[in-house]
C-alpha cells in the first residue's frame, strides 16, 4: 500500500511446528527521502487481525500483537490445529510511519498450501 511518499508491503505467511499452524505477518516500511531514494523507515503496525481457513473449512478468527520496526514479522498470538491442505489467509492491519502517514490500511486475502504439518 502507497501513500504518495510513504509505502508499506506486507506478506502473510504460516508457521508449522508440531502440528499446530500460526499466522504471521511479515511488514516492510519506505518512506522517501529528500534525495528521492526510498529506504526502510520505521513505522507502527496496529489493529493486526486476521482470520484462517482451514482445507476442511474450520475458520480460526484472531488478533497479532502491535509491533514496529523496518522489516519485521509479527505472530499471532495463538495456534490452531494444523491440515495439510489449502488454507486460506485474510489479513487486515494498520500502519503508521511517523512523521509521513497515520493509518495506511493494508490487506490481503491469499491461498497458502501446507504439505506437511511437522509432527
Amino acid at each position: 500500500m502507497s501513500a504518495g511518499s510513504a509505502e508499506v508491503r506486507t506478506q502473510g505467511c504460516l508457521a508449522v511446528s508440531e502440528g499446530t499452524v500460526t499466522a504471521l505477518l511479515v511488514s516492510e516500511c519506505k518512506a522517501k527521502d529528500w534525495l528521492g531514494y526510498w529506504p526502510r523507515t520505521t513505522c507502527n503496525a496496529w489493529n493486526l487481525s486476521y482470520k484462517l481457513t482451514d482445507p476442511t473449512g474450520a475458520e480460526y478468527k484472531g488478533w497479532m500483537r502491535n509491533n514496529s520496526g523496518r522489516f519485521f514479522d509479527t505472530y499471532s498470538t495463538s495456534t490452531h490445529p494444523c491440515v495439510v491442505g489449502e488454507w486460506t489467509y485474510d489479513q487486515a492491519s494498520m500502519h503508521d510511519v511517523p512523521s509521513v502517514v497515520n493509518g495506511l490500511g493494508t490487506g490481503f486475502r491469499k491461498t497458502i498450501e501446507v504439505t506437511d504439518c511437522g509432527e
